[in-house]
């Protein structure tokens, strides 16, 4: 006797989160008080619910060595099938700052890391990796993704 099994989909599981789309397009030096990297990244969120970006763990590389690295905190939703300029300040302080502007004027610059996203359906990942001149100030006016207040 033969078993005929059907495949079908339960109502109450959610589809795994398929990994957002992230595309770092741009990393510059801003002159603020801060001493800051300014990052600009393009996310594209290709499942049927909305994600959440939480944060991004990034480092930048002068020369083939690692320069500077940390974690962005952010507070952004990106809704289904949507697309989201994504922009962030990681404070370095003066000393940090001024040897990354001395040592990108002799090369380019790598930065690469990953954002982290939330849904109903779990966490995920997506990496990015950027080649470029890391120039002072920032080519276009950007809007800052807001970060999560401390409370």
């Amino acid at each position: 006797m033969g078993v005929l099994l059907l495949g079908t989909a339960c109502p109450g599981v959610p589809r795994p989160l398929e990994a957002p789309q992230v595309e770092l397009r741009d990393v510059s030096l801003a002159e603020d008080p801060n001493r800051s990297l300014l990052f600009s990244w393009n996310v594209t969120n290709p499942n049927s619910r909305t994600v959440s970006v939480r944060a991004v763990d990034w480092e930048v590389s002068v020369g083939g060595k690692a320069r500077a690295r940390g974690r962005v905190s952010l507070e952004a939703l990106v809704g289904p099938r949507a697309s989201l300029e994504l922009v962030a300040k990681a404070p370095l302080g003066p000393g940090l700052w001024e040897g990354l502007l001395a040592e990108a004027s002799r090369g380019s610059a790598r930065a690469h890391g990953i954002v982290h996203f939330f849904s109903t359906a779990g966490d995920r990942g997506s990496m990015f990796e950027w080649v470029g001149e890391l120039a002072q100030g920032s080519n276009s006016k950007r809007r800052l993704s807001p970060a999560p207040s401390e409370e």
